[in-house]
Formats: structure tokens, sequence, C-alpha cells
């Protein structure tokens, strides 16, 4: 299980647990699905991230999407995984080396 951001070819990026699905080579499982997008705020001029329920009405925790549908996987940077981490996971921050010299 790792947590990776999913873009999928309609150009929504889903942030979760991805795992094999067990009964399908050609699709995975997306576990406490959570959709991010990157807004401008007219106010500061930056960029904020936001976040959602990518299925707000299922029950369900986790999802599958067929390969087909993926454009792209990769590795969130550590300030999304932290957010992530503590809503759904462990509650682990994980420290970002910009304070830490000489090692």
């Amino acid at each position: 299980m790792a947590v990776l951001i999913t873009r999928l070819i309609t150009g929504e990026e889903i942030l979760g647990d991805v795992t094999q699905n067990e009964t399908s080579a050609d699709k995975v499982n997306i576990t406490n699905p959570i959709q991010i997008a990157a807004l401008s705020n007219q106010q500061t001029k930056n960029v904020d991230i936001h976040m959602a329920p990518f299925v707000p009405l299922s029950a369900q925790k986790t999802i599958t999407i067929s390969l087909g549908n993926v454009l792209c996987q990769y590795e969130p940077v550590v300030e999304i995984l932290n957010k992530y981490n503590s809503a759904f996971g462990s509650g682990i921050i994980i420290p970002s080396n910009s304070g830490i010299t000489g090692v």
C-alpha cells in the first residue's frame, strides 16, 4: 500500500492509498480517495491546494479504477502527504528537510 496521487485521463487528481486489485490486473483500488485541486487565490495571488472527498456519497471507503483511465501516478510532496495522513493515516507527520543543516 502506498499513498499516491493518481491523475485520471479526465484531468482529475485523486490522492489515496493505492493497491493492486486482487481480481483484475488492469485495475487498482484506492482507499480513502480525496480529490485534490489547485486553485488561484485572488487575494494572495498564490495557488491554494483544496481537498475534497472524491466520491462523497459512497458508503465504501475503497473505489476501483481501471488503469485505462489512469494517465499517471506519483508520490505527493511531503506537505500534501502530511495533510492526508493527519486525516486518514497514522497521524504521523514527516518533517521537511528545510530546517536541518549538516546532515
